[in-house]
């Protein structure tokens, strides 16, 4: 009985979030990085060393670029089951059904299962091209090309699923915050899988890709100098080659590959503890108490405060032609900061400072502390597009005179602004240091953040959408995948095309505003064109 209500709670919520814009655009994004594999500008090399481009090598280059993309991007693009329903009311519908909220939990957790794995598919359907492209003359074995996904993927996409339902259960976690302790969490697990080689915390299976290739190139008398595995773009002027014919699969390796199904089955039982079963009115299981400098001020009392309000309120008869641009950019960026913590804003402080420690080139100080600055705010920049549209604020907004004109242009200068804002310290080295051409990519990087936000947020009326893209997109450009850096850290220059691309994402943001906003002016235009010819037949 259980099965079947897991299997309907599963069911339609994938066919629900299979209609969504967020799962196709993370299936175009994974599909350009196929194509910048296919193209040989996204690679997966050891060392000096790579595996002739039979299936298996092909099949663990895509599984690897998928192990790394889903569990990033995915996360965020499926990170929305038990908040869409709490937002469109169908969680009180649940609440009243005789459903559990284990059998509800795990259904929304099988959901996310399948929408990994239907993104994942690209990379799988990709691997076959990626050998063909390469013209090797190896025949193509179905074993070979599953073999590296059954390995790194499919246990990879089952901890982000049950990651994203547990994050959106928890009362600290499904906040914004969250999805920086995540990226926090996803960039150690890289960095543990690398550098320290423990099969049993190696999420993504890099240790295990390692080892097995590793192994296949001594077996052939490839000695491999050092540990490690070259994800991005790599040239070396001479390559060991060897063959590689995919995973052994032994016990060990099987046991291991399955303790993230159980630790997904954990988490999904532990989000249970934490679920409210959308009750407005219940408190949180577990409750910490809170440092001062991060509780908030409580909200002062508004009672008698009307008569007051009303009596300071002006005609609007002679206001409407006019608007005050620097005080909307003004408001814009207040609404954009307002959830922030006061130890952010000391961080990046700290930061900005490194920025100005003289160095010779990209690193951790200088301008490589760039990326650092340009990932925190990720939160901040999401709200942009979607706050606005809102049940509760889009009537509000989109029915004020020329609301396309003056909000959506102030809201991209806040953005612009903050970008710069966070980042001041590295402007600032770069022009006592007269490294023009870092100042523009600088400046070009913090419009096309802006317009990427903006762009995301107004087309999909959703903050994950720009989450979930940004940080694949600063992912690639930190692994110096050509053509991806906006922030110039890589040694990457593209001032004017990441300025062109910004423009292109603006306009495209205002275009569908506009269209919202004047939508009865522009079908009251089309009514008159087509009623013209008619009223000429008439007339003669």
């Amino acid at each position: 009985m259980i099965a079947r209500k897991v299997w309907a709670v599963a069911k339609a919520d994938f066919k629900e979030r299979m209609r969504g814009a967020p799962a196709w655009m993370a299936m175009i994004v994974g599909g350009f990085l196929c194509y910048l594999a296919v193209t040989g500008k996204a690679t997966v090399t050891l060392p000096f060393a790579r595996g002739v481009w039979n299936s298996a090598w092909s099949a663990g280059t895509m599984a690897t670029l998928a192990a790394n993309y889903l569990t990033l991007v995915c996360f965020f693009v499926v990170r929305s089951a038990v908040q869409r329903d709490e937002e469109t009311g169908a969680g009180k519908l649940m609440a009243a059904a005789p459903v559990s909220n284990f059998a509800y939990l795990l259904g929304k957790a099988l959901s996310n299962f399948a929408v990994v794995l239907s993104v994942g598919s690209v990379f799988l359907l990709a691997a076959p091209i990626l050998q063909w492209s390469h013209h090797e003359g190896y025949p193509f074995n179905p074993w070979e090309l599953i073999n590296p996904f059954l390995y790194m993927t499919i246990p990879s996409a089952a901890l982000v699923a049950a990651m994203a339902v547990f994050f959106e259960c928890h009362p600290w976690l499904k906040k914004g915050i969250g999805n920086v302790i995540y990226i926090f969490l996803w960039v150690e697990s890289l960095r543990e899988a690398a550098e320290y080689g423990r099969e049993w915390t190696d999420v993504v299976g890099f240790d295990g890709f390692m080892k097995s290739t590793q192994a296949a190139a001594k077996a052939q008398g490839v000695v491999l100098k050092e540990r490690g595995l070259n994800i991005g773009h790599a040239s070396y002027d001479h390559w060991n080659i060897f063959t590689w014919h995919g995973f052994q699969f032994t016990w060990q390796q099987v046991l291991l590959r399955l303790e993230w199904f159980a630790v997904a089955a954990a988490l999904v039982l532990v989000a249970t503890y934490f679920f409210k079963r959308f009750d407005p009115d219940a408190k949180a299981a577990l409750r910490f108490p809170l440092p001062k400098f991060l509780k908030r001020k409580p909200k002062e009392e508004t009672v008698g405060k009307w008569e007051t309000e009303i009596a300071r309120l002006s005609a609007i008869g002679g206001m409407v032609g006019r608007g005050r641009f620097l005080g909307i950019v003004r408001a814009e960026m207040k609404l954009l900061l307002k959830s922030i913590p006061k130890f952010v804003y000391g961080l990046l402080a700290i930061a900005n400072l490194l920025a100005l420690i003289p160095h010779d080139k990209d690193g951790p100080t200088g301008p490589g502390v760039l990326a650092f600055l340009w990932i925190v705010p990720v939160i901040v920049w999401s709200n942009m597009g979607a706050r606005e549209q809102a049940p509760n604020a889009r009537p509000l907004i989109f029915s004020a005179p020329h609301s396309c004109l003056r909000q959506l242009p102030a809201e991209w200068v806040a953005g612009f602004l903050i970008a710069l804002g966070v980042s001041l310290g590295v402007g600032v080295r770069d022009i006592v240091a007269r490294d023009f051409l870092h100042l523009a990519t600088w400046l070009a990087g913090a419009a096309f953040i802006s317009s990427l936000a903006l762009a995301c947020g107004t087309w999909s009326r959703s903050t994950r959408l720009f989450q979930g893209l940004y940080c694949g997109w600063w992912y690639l450009g930190m692994n110096n995948v050509p053509n991806m850096d906006f922030t110039g850290v890589t040694g990457q220059r593209h001032a004017v095309g990441y300025a062109i691309a910004a423009a292109i994402l603006f306009g495209s943001a205002f275009a569908q505003r506009w269209w919202i906003t004047e939508r009865a002016a522009v079908m009251r235009v089309l009514g008159v064109i087509r009623r013209q010819p008619q009223e000429r037949v008439q007339t003669a």
